[in-house]
């Protein structure tokens, strides 16, 4: 893809060389919808067994739209446009014209047909008591209105609203093609209702390098906490998303806003004060590329963004996720590597501790617990490992009787079973008590 850093016309690309021969610039995230469009009516064209368009695709270009973020740093945004053409007519049937349009009212079980008459045409007295039916697709159907239509051949057919642009014309799929155009900003017919013509803002057809979004996301992430956009949606707030497509794309403020500008100053202040190491950044991506092929669907995704390094509107929110997921990837090697220099035996070659029913002084360390929900309330379960690297589950129901984690405690347990998990062996106790020495307090 060529990428034109230097857009000639308003951040667009300058005129296509073979315009003279309908060759237009289109934006390539309109080419799905105006592709569906022109492929309805090719289709409609074979059915009907007339002549129809083709849309032809050329060079695919991106232009570098330089702005200023909302640090007042120098930004840039990648917009890509490909060339298009349409050959061939919109699809009619030839020799046909409109004659009248019929008001079908209704009143009780009391049915009239109004007629709407072309001037200087005259319907055939027999569709003053037809019914709702088309003659073409031959469906009958609660339609307000219908049409008449007479071939040269002096041939009448009363049509329905979606077959008449069959016998009239559909629309000129020059015309579509004109729409997405960058040359007719004023045309909307393509884009979303909530979008303007002209495009300035967060756009679906916009990109950003990878670099730059993780930087934003790591300053926001540092200075508002990381907030999904699941919790933004339930607690009324922010996401850091959105938070950071404002400094991405400022917005803009009028005259009458002056206490939201100043807000939004302060907290670009704010975020902008928080460091951010630039071997962070390329760590993360470096991380999200070495992440294997076969990985589950999110790591996969972040590996295809950190591979071209370059973020679209839709993917934005997977890339500013990229930093969290790094940071627990991160975490996780840590503590992988502190319970491997503690723990020489690895987890699977754990053996069975003690005898059952006996009740015996170990020296552990608790790694994890997790909660799981019951009846009775609330019961964490411990994973403790002994000195020797050998696996003990404890479920404990009193929540003042809880292990801390991550340190060494000797505590005095009773073995309930012996068990085995996924192919290691561990041993669940219970009457479980801490024998480790507080920390003396001494009164100031």
């Amino acid at each position: 893809m060529l990428t034109i850093e230097h857009p000639a016309v308003n951040g667009r690309p300058d005129p296509h060389p073979a315009a003279d021969d309908g060759w237009r610039w289109v934006r390539t995230a309109r080419l799905d919808r105006l592709t569906k469009h022109i492929d309805r009516q090719a289709r409609r064209a074979a059915k009907l067994g007339v002549p129809g368009p083709a849309l032809e695709l050329g060079e695919q270009v991106a232009v570098a739209d330089r702005r200023r973020d909302a640090y007042g740093e120098e930004s840039i945004t990648y917009r890509d446009w490909q060339a298009a053409r349409v050959t061939g007519p919109a699809p009619r049937l030839n020799g046909w014209r409109l004659v009248a349009r019929v008001e079908h009212v209704t009143a009780g079980d009391t049915v009239a047909n109004l007629f709407h008459c072309v001037p200087g045409e005259d319907a055939p007295a027999r569709y003053r008591t037809a019914g709702r039916v088309c003659e073409h697709c031959n469906r009958s159907r609660m339609r307000r209105d219908t049409f008449i239509v007479t071939h040269d051949d002096g041939t009448y057919k009363q049509v329905g609203r979606q077959c008449i642009a069959d016998f009239l014309g559909h629309t000129d799929p020059n015309a579509l093609l004109a729409q997405a155009d960058w040359a007719t900003g004023s045309s909307t017919a393509l884009l979303d209702d909530d979008e303007p013509a002209e495009a300035w803002g967060m756009r679906d057809y916009a990109r950003w390098p990878l670099e730059s979004v993780v930087r934003y996301a790591w300053q926001t992430i540092q200075n508002d906490g990381w907030v999904s956009g699941s919790a933004a949606y339930n607690s009324f707030t922010t996401s850091t998303k959105s938070r950071v497509l404002d400094l991405i794309d400022p917005p803009r403020f009028t005259a009458s806003e002056v206490s939201a500008r100043r807000a939004f100053e302060q907290w670009v202040a704010e975020v902008k004060a928080q460091p951010c190491d630039p071997a962070f950044v390329e760590s993360a991506i470096a991380w999200a590329a070495a992440l294997p092929a076969e990985s589950t669907e999110y790591l996969g995704n972040l590996r295809a963004l950190a591979l071209t390094r370059m973020v679209s509107a839709q993917a934005l929110g997977l890339a500013v996720s990229l930093v969290t997921a790094y940071q627990k990837a991160h975490e996780r090697d840590v503590k992988r590597a502190e319970q491997a220099r503690l723990f020489p035996k690895p987890w699977a070659e754990s053996s069975h501790v003690g005898v059952v029913g006996e009740r015996s002084d170990y020296r552990v360390q608790c790694v994890r617990i997790t909660y799981h929900e019951g009846h009775f309330g609330t019961t964490a379960l411990h994973t403790l490992r002994t000195e020797h690297g050998d696996i003990l589950k404890w479920w404990c129901s009193n929540a003042d009787n809880r292990l801390p984690t991550d340190e060494w405690l000797l505590i005095k347990a009773t073995v309930k079973a012996h068990g085995e998990y996924r192919g290691t062996q561990e041993t669940t106790v219970n009457r479980v008590k801490n024998l480790t020495p507080k920390p003396e307090t001494t009164n100031a």
